[in-house]
């Protein structure tokens, strides 16, 4: 990856550019993102119901919901890069309409590792 610049960008940077797909796939609801992206044994933790999920247990809910994002906002975030290992942290703010149409307006904070 190459900033619009024309440098190459650090580890952390390429972490936060891959943050702001995230969320922008979260708001466009493309699923495809997810699975070329997501490790095949990556686990999840619902925000929900605290449960734990498979990679193809999350694309599957995400594919099935019908709650729609307005927007999704971090803000606070901070990448750690130690050797092989990144951690990135922050808070996610989130606004839509949950899967029965309600308006949805959440905060809340992330680790991903």
């Amino acid at each position: 990856m190459v900033s619009s610049a024309g440098h190459p960008l650090d580890e952390a940077a390429q972490l936060l550019y891959m943050q702001r797909e995230w969320n922008n796939a979260s708001k466009s609801k493309d699923a495809a993102w997810f699975e070329r992206n997501f490790a095949d044994d990556a686990t999840f933790v619902s925000y929900g119901t605290g449960a734990l999920q498979t990679k193809a247990e999350w694309i599957a809910n995400f594919k099935n919901s019908k709650t729609t994002f307005d927007s999704v906002e971090p803000c606070d975030v901070s990448v750690r890069v130690e050797g092989d290992t990144a951690i990135v942290t922050g808070i996610l703010h989130l606004k839509g309409r949950d899967d029965k149409g309600q308006p949805l307006d959440h905060k809340f904070r992330f680790i991903d590792a």
